[in-house]
């Protein structure tokens, strides 16, 4: 792998060997509609490729297009499609929050990051709000995977449980609330008084009473508003050592004001409504599973095909980019001695910035190299990394980047950051020929290129810009 090269722009290769170059292998890729990002970046790098790749395919193309020819070089292909009505490949974010193999029970960062993907801190100034609705889905979480089969372990089980089961109740601590909670804790014990005892695997399942079950052993026959809190309860009385009741205890201080809960429920709800269709809750149960730690032992290519046109999907691809990126790392520390995939892997993120926030990207993207992960970040302007990830952040991943390739546009902001990198006036990047671009690599001047691309790649097809 480290004789390999990769194909840059205007007929510009560069070694992937980052011992020999002394630079990481992350590009970010910037141009306006039509100047040649896919074609002039992404299907040559595919076709030359020898590492693994994990593909953001925006239009659906590259996959029937690409796909024979990866496959005739040895690669392993999937496609992951979140667009279509059944994708090939599945892909469920809680088959990766592990198990502490001593106690039995789910490691908490693991269920932070997935909350984390999915409620980012999008608004610094009220944090509040999207902080309580993550501690409310961390519960949630936990409680799927702690009080149900491994069957009912996706996001359409956590959405039940927050319409159903979420509400506040206005009864909770009360004297009947209180004798119910007693009757109900009763019938629980002796329900699951076979798997009280120690933990085992097996003993894992836990199925909930029906509210019939629950009223009657309340000893009486109006309907009950049994809460989430109350399900809680029972849970802890099974498993002292519950995570969800452990997180659930630190957010129930909000559910005393039932205007904020039903503010945080809101907010909770718009965040889990894109990863609730039939479509997707189709590709969380495909039997066919990706696994993210093969990428780096077999050469693998994956096609995640996301449109371009509807981003209610992109909360879904963004979690597994962050699954993904966190699996790599961690399989690279430990399961080879040098700390190193044996097998690269590049992520070619399309449509970047237009796309959900990922979040800790830029502690990410600096971490990776010595893990032979790189990424290429495709976007339209650098405005948009701005708006996405805030100056500071938006400022490391460009940092992290030690290659920059500019095919024109006509956003200032862009256009600013450009003629200063390389040292020309700001009308002379605005009024960059179509055919052009520029080439920023960290350590040396600016690079302009210039004419159109006649660099014929494998197979007898030519890319231009």
């Amino acid at each position: 792998m480290k004789n390999t090269k990769r194909y840059l722009t205007n007929g510009y290769c560069i070694s992937n060997n980052t011992w020999e170059t002394g630079l990481n292998n992350n590009d970010l890729i910037c141009g306006a509609t039509g100047c040649g990002k896919t074609r002039g970046y992404v299907i040559p790098n595919i076709k030359m490729s020898e590492e693994s790749m994990i593909i953001c395919d925006t239009k659906g193309m590259l996959y029937g297009e690409l796909a024979e020819d990866l496959r005739s070089r040895g690669y392993r292909v999937m496609n992951l499609d979140l667009v279509g009505d059944e994708s090939e490949y599945g892909y469920n974010p809680f088959l990766y929050i592990r198990k502490n193999q001593k106690t039995g029970l789910y490691r908490e960062d693991d269920i932070h990051k997935l909350a984390n993907a999915i409620c980012p801190m999008e608004d610094s100034e009220q944090p509040f709000w999207e902080n309580a609705s993550k501690m409310f889905l961390e519960a949630l979480i936990a409680y799927t995977l702690e009080a149900f089969p491994r069957e009912y372990h996706n996001f359409d089980t956590v959405r039940r449980l927050a319409v159903q089961l979420g509400d506040c109740d206005p009864n909770e601590g009360g004297s009947v609330d209180k004798q119910c909670r007693i009757g109900v804790r009763g019938a629980y014990l002796r329900k699951f008084d076979s798997v009280c005892n120690t933990y085992t695997e097996e003993k894992e399942p836990v199925y909930l009473l029906s509210k019939v079950e629950i009223c009657q052993a309340a000893g009486r026959q109006a309907v009950y508003h049994y809460g989430f809190s109350s399900m809680i309860m029972e849970l802890e009385a099974r498993k002292p050592d519950s995570i969800a009741a452990k997180l659930y205890n630190m957010f129930k201080s909000c559910t005393k004001a039932e205007k904020m809960y039903a503010s945080i429920m809101g907010i909770l709800a718009e965040k889990l409504n894109p990863l609730i269709s039939n479509e997707l809750i189709a590709v969380y149960k495909n039997p066919k599973q990706i696994s993210f730690e093969e990428f780096g032992c077999r050469k693998t290519a994956l096609f995640l095909t996301v449109s371009d046109t509807d981003r209610t999907k992109d909360m879904l691809a963004n979690v597994m980019y962050t699954q993904a990126l966190d699996c790599l790392v961690r399989s690279a520390d430990r399961d080879y001695r040098e700390h190193r995939l044996p097998v690269p892997v590049r992520f070619i993120l399309d449509d970047f910035a237009a796309s959900a926030i990922i979040p800790d990207f830029d502690n990410i993207i600096s971490v990776i190299r010595s893990r032979e992960i790189s990424v290429s970040i495709i976007v339209q302007s650098i405005s948009q990394l701005y708006d996405k990830y805030g100056l500071q952040k938006a400022a490391t991943i460009l940092n992290n980047c030690d290659h920059i390739i500019y095919l024109g546009g006509q956003d200032i902001a862009t256009a600013e950051y450009i003629s200063k990198r390389a040292n020309k006036t700001l009308s002379s990047i605005i009024e960059q020929p179509i055919t052009a671009s520029y080439l920023l690599e960290r350590g040396s001047k600016a690079i302009y290129l210039q004419g159109k691309n006649n660099t014929t790649m494998k197979g007898g097809m030519s890319y231009g810009i």
